[in-house]
């Protein structure tokens, strides 16, 4: 099989050169699936292939919404990793794991299609890694832990390198509110969960004390959500990932914060994205507070002018 792929190669490259000689140069489209050559604006998502457990990553583009074709880029088994977070630094990737045996792990990836570097282990101060049920990135250098009621905020000073050294910093204020899982934070403005039965999704953006504003409903076969405000990424009932949008115009009167529009599809993966998946890791790129802090949620006095609040700006005991 190698010999064969050799070969490929070989005749391709030989070819783009002699039609290169008659024609001229000759575009060739880029290989890395995370950087499609003809969009403005893309970005670059991993997924776990349930056939055999290997880390896929996808090529997104934003600006005309669509997926590449996947590129595996690291082989070993991904089932056994649990709650995963991940954030860029310039080209390279950081992915934050806690595997099966309950050690949390860092690994680097250098540029955009290439593999995952081996694992390093990661120390965090007082908390059992084998209990976190989720972890996220709120901006690069930081980690949040969700164990239960519990939410808890470390900085990794030494995040593009993966030195073992986790420092503990003042926690998000939600104080001890059981909070469905976390698909997203964001220092300054809210966090983003998903809310209720598998026929009527909802996402709910949390503010400060964990008081939760509706924010527009999910496509009923969407299962999982993650990454942040404008765009989401979900995985729907046949292991599709799915992109998704949500048009800013529900701040009507207004509402800051209160975009009550359903979120529709803006892209699914396609058959040759190498699916289906179990899971989807969304490396977060933004930069807010400086601090771990949420803003205060918007009075639902303010949601509307004929003093009916429509369900979706009612507050959620999240």
């Amino acid at each position: 099989m190698r010999g064969r792929l050799v070969v490929r190669g070989w005749f391709v490259a030989v070819l783009v050169g002699v039609l290169a000689a008659v024609f001229g140069p000759v575009p060739v489209r880029s290989a890395v699936a995370a950087e499609p050559s003809d969009c403005a604006e893309s970005t670059r998502v991993f997924g776990v292939r349930p056939a055999d457990g290997h880390l896929i990553e996808l090529g997104v583009c934003l600006s005309a919404p669509a997926f590449t074709s996947g590129v595996e880029v690291d082989g070993g088994d991904w089932h056994r990793l649990r709650p995963m977070a991940s954030t860029v630094d310039g080209q390279a990737a950081v992915l934050y794991s806690v595997s099966s045996d309950g050690h949390l792990e860092w690994r680097r990836q250098e540029a955009a299609g290439q593999p995952f570097g081996p694992p390093s282990p990661l120390t965090l101060p007082d908390v059992d890694p084998a209990g976190i049920g989720s972890l996220v990135v709120p901006q690069p250098g930081y980690l949040h832990t969700q164990t239960g009621a519990s939410v808890r905020t470390f900085r990794h000073t030494d995040w593009t390198t993966g030195g073992p050294d986790l420092v503990e910093v003042q926690p998000l204020p939600v104080g001890s509110t059981m909070l469905p899982p976390l698909a997203a934070v964001r220092w300054g403005s809210h966090a983003v969960v998903k809310v209720g039965p598998a026929q009527a999704p909802t996402v709910v953006r949390v503010f400060a004390g964990a008081r939760g504003i509706g924010g527009g409903r999910l496509p009923a076969s969407v299962r999982f959500i993650a990454g942040a405000d404008p765009w989401l990424f979900g995985l729907d009932a046949d292991g599709a990932i799915v992109l998704l949008r949500q048009s800013p115009t529900g701040a009507a009167g207004g509402c800051e914060n209160c975009y009550i529009t359903p979120w529709q599809l803006a892209a699914t993966t396609a058959a040759f994205a190498d699916g289906p998946f179990s899971r989807v890791v969304v490396p977060v790129d933004h930069t807010g507070s400086p601090t771990p802090t949420l803003r205060s949620a918007p009075p639902t006095n303010l949601c509307h002018k004929t003093g009916v609040c429509p369900w979706e700006w009612l507050s959620y005991d999240v």
